[in-house]
Order: structure tokens, then sequence, then C-alpha cells
């Protein structure tokens, strides 16, 4: 199993690299899905296409993605057309809460979302123009599609870029381990 880490829009994947290290601390294969910073539109969406397409190549039944913000837009997209991957961990996702869930086939498990009411960027975001973004990283996932698992991290977690502390690859590892899921030891 490799662990695919899909960073966000206003990054250059830096704090996913932090986290690459502490995934693979404690055992893990990682790989960071890079896209680069971008801040016109058209950038936008053409790197996170060569992302979704890179993603798709990748991974495998099994594997894990973890997306942050917008890479979980990247993460949702890669599901709609054929990412083989197994179960994935939303932190902060720029999604909407109400997503239509028969976009990630049946071979996906379990869908974590990690939210927070705090994350104010996700909610001033669904209001940009021509956006696709939502408040799912505010409020969770809204659906009834039970492979999603909300879990509210308002009372730890203070915004939406909050997430990469120490603590992180633990929480990661714990949630993998209560999915079953073996270390590449």
């Amino acid at each position: 199993m490799t662990i695919y880490l899909v960073h966000g829009w206003r990054s250059r994947g830096e704090y996913m690299d932090q986290l690459a290290i502490g995934l693979r601390a404690r055992g893990y294969a990682v790989r960071v899905i890079k896209y680069g910073r971008t801040f016109w539109r058209g950038e936008t969406e053409q790197r996170s296409f060569d992302a979704v397409v890179q993603l798709v190549k990748v991974a495998k039944r099994g594997d894990v993605v973890i997306g942050h913000s917008n890479g979980c837009n990247i993460i949702h997209d890669a599901s709609r057309v054929g990412l083989k991957a197994e179960s994935c961990i939303f932190l902060s996702p720029a999604l909407d809460e109400d997503i239509d869930s028969r976009d990630y086939p049946a071979t996906f498990r379990r869908i974590h979302v990690w939210h927070t009411k705090r994350d104010w960027a996700v909610w001033f975001g669904r209001f940009l123009p021509n956006s696709d973004w939502g408040q799912m990283g505010r409020v969770g996932y809204q659906g009834n599609d039970e492979r999603f698992v909300n879990r509210d991290w308002t009372n730890t977690i203070g915004g939406h870029s909050e997430w990469f502390d120490e603590h992180l690859p633990q929480e990661i590892d714990a949630t993998l381990k209560g999915d079953g899921y073996e270390k590449n030891l």
C-alpha cells in the first residue's frame, strides 16, 4: 500500500513533504503529487487536470489518497475517471458537502472527511464566481453514503491550513489501522 498526498491550491506542497516524512517514519510508503502554486483560474484548472491524470496513472487498488483543500477536488475528479485507490482522507475539503457519492467507485471502502467549523476559507471559496469549491471542510459530508465518515476537529484545529503539525501523522496512522491497513515495513 502506498499513500498519495495531494496539496491544496495556494501551495507548492511543502507541508505535504513534511507530512510525508512523518508518515515514512511510521513505516508507510508515501508519494506526494505536486501541481504547484497557481493564481489564475486557467492555470489552476490545467495543473489540477495534470495532477488528476498523474494520480489515476500511479494509484493502485489498496492505496490510500490524502488531500487538503483543492487536493480533495483533485482526488474527487480522479475518482470520476478511474482512480483505483481504496480509501481516502480529506483534510478541509473544498468540495460541496452533498457531493454525489456515486462519483466514488465501489472499490472505495472508506472516505474520511476531517473538518472544522473554523474553516472560513472553504466557506468563502464557495462564493467565488465559476468555482466548484464548496464548504465540506467546514460542515463535513452531508450525504447518506455510509462509506463517508465525518470527524469534526473544531476543538483542535483552528482553521483551514492548521492541520499540519507533528500530531497529524499519528492521527492518520491510527485511522488507517482502524480501517485495517498494514504498513510497508
